[in-house]
């Protein structure tokens, strides 16, 4: 059985939390807006439902933060292109599937439930002028290879009215990944992995299977109402609001590293975004629209790892109804091990249903 890595890709959808380690956090209730329902930010009605569609493709460098590795070109050259959907839908509490079982979901004051799942395809080519080094040791060998990457999640949690608590959650990787060995060649690995979390009203439990396997349950206690699941921490970060070069903490939970992390969220920007098009409910909307960029990192003085940003529509146009879409998301790449950076992966909203 395969060593549980983390793969380049999963870190894409993953919060800055490189390193394990538990972040003392508030005990006080979260508190989120509902902007992703309009300017009336009000709690949607039961079956509202919402698609966002994202071009994905790498790129070497962004906001100066995280540029390519020179060391990398002379190793292996690499390109990435895809689409990553994320579908949000309110649902009754009758609606949740039988076999996710909380505390949470007995107490009578709860009947509606959000569901968002989210799906990366991304293909993902590396060449080189080497045989690659491949898992297989009988595999023919190749000075090119070309991977269609998949990563799922899904996760259950409450209204803002319960601080978006959320409830269960899955991840599942089917990808690959790069590593440098010390002869400065390219290491392609592929990883095959998924990951529960069960919320009750005191603990969460981690479950993990590697390649199939289910490995032993690790539970974690905590205070219910005071942390998010990473699988919806974009969805979050569009219903909190900071003013321009304000910070905010997010206590957010990530399957691999177990204990809650303490994310330091800052709005780094407020701009004009010029030359949008996204198609909404099937027409064609173009223009500038007003955007404001925040950034998260891991608050930790000693390594809060590289940051990540998220493009936010800041109020409506002429033409596009203020729904604080997400329009951009970047998220450093590093290769496993030399920590060598690769760039980033670069998501841009080009569709959105109701």
């Amino acid at each position: 059985m395969k060593r549980l890595f983390i793969p380049f890709v999963a870190l894409a959808l993953a919060a800055t939390v490189m390193f394990s380690g538990c972040s003392c956090v508030p005990t006080t209730p979260l508190t989120f807006n509902n902007h992703f329902n309009g300017e009336a930010n009000s709690v949607p009605t039961v079956n509202y439902s919402e698609t966002l569609v994202y071009s994905v493709k790498n790129i070497n460098s962004y906001a100066d933060n995280f540029s390519k590795s020179e060391q990398l070109n002379d190793i292996v050259s690499y390109e990435m292109n895809g689409e990553y959907t994320m579908t949000l839908k309110v649902m009754d509490k009758s609606e949740v599937s039988e076999t996710i079982t909380s505390d949470i979901l007995s107490d009578t004051s709860i009947n509606v439930v959000y569901n968002l799942k989210t799906q990366l395809n991304l293909q993902t080519s590396y060449s080189a002028d080497y045989n690659i080094y491949q898992e297989d040791e009988n595999a023919t060998p190749v000075k090119e290879k070309t991977f269609n990457d998949v990563i799922k999640t899904e996760v259950y949690f409450l209204e803002s009215g319960h601080s978006f608590a959320p409830v269960w959650s899955k991840t599942e990787v089917n990808s690959s990944y790069l590593s440098v060995n010390d002869e400065n060649k390219a290491m392609i690995y592929t990883l095959n992995y998924s990951q529960t979390i069960a919320y009750d009203k005191d603990e969460y439990v981690i479950t993990t299977y590697n390649e199939g396997t289910e490995l032993d349950p690790v539970d974690y206690g905590y205070t219910f109402k005071t942390l998010i699941d990473n699988n919806m921490l974009l969805f979050a970060l569009r219903n909190i609001s900071i003013e321009f070069e304000k910070t905010s903490s997010l206590p957010t939970v990530h399957a691999t590293y177990g204990d809650k992390q303490t994310l330091t969220v800052k709005n780094e920007a407020e701009r004009t975004a010029n030359d949008f098009t996204i198609t909404i409910d099937g027409t064609e909307q173009k223009g500038n629209i007003p955007v404001k960029e925040y950034s998260f990192v891991r608050s930790d003085s000693s390594n809060t790892g590289l940051p990540q940003y998220v493009v936010l529509q800041k109020s409506k146009t002429e033409k596009i109804a203020y729904k604080a879409y997400m329009l951009k998301y970047v998220s450093p790449l590093t290769t496993y091990g030399s920590f060598l950076n690769m760039g980033g992966l670069e998501y841009t909203l080009i569709e959105v249903s109701h």
